[in-house]
């Protein structure tokens, strides 16, 4: 059974222009041990992240693209389209001042 993941922003551009821990979960999507979950929205906000000009030595150091290096990144995710749950809130006299707040009956710790 492969072990599915959902990795952030941060760990997915780590892994792609340094080494270590991140580096190492994306070698074990490219060996198909595990299952990387994104959004198109995560992958927009990589594609966004890796043409920072802060990152431009690393990605010159890799003999790549940014765009290269995207590709390599998406090709690694499988996308996945998150449900949109409806918004509950308890109404209030204020309720009409505030934005909805997500509400849950029990504490998600």
């Amino acid at each position: 059974m492969k072990l599915k993941v959902v990795i952030d922003i941060n760990v997915l551009i780590s892994g792609i222009i340094w080494r270590g821990i991140p580096f190492e979960l994306l070698r074990w999507a490219e060996k198909e041990y595990l299952i990387i979950y994104t959004s198109i929205e995560i992958l927009a906000e990589v594609n966004r992240v890796l043409n920072y000009s802060k990152f431009q030595k690393y990605i010159d150091r890799e003999k790549s693209t940014p765009g290269e290096l995207f590709e390599k990144i998406a090709s690694l995710c499988t996308i996945i389209h998150p449900k949109q749950e409806e918004k509950k809130y308890v109404p209030t006299k204020m309720t009409k001042y505030f934005y909805p707040v997500p509400w849950q009956q029990k504490p998600g710790f």
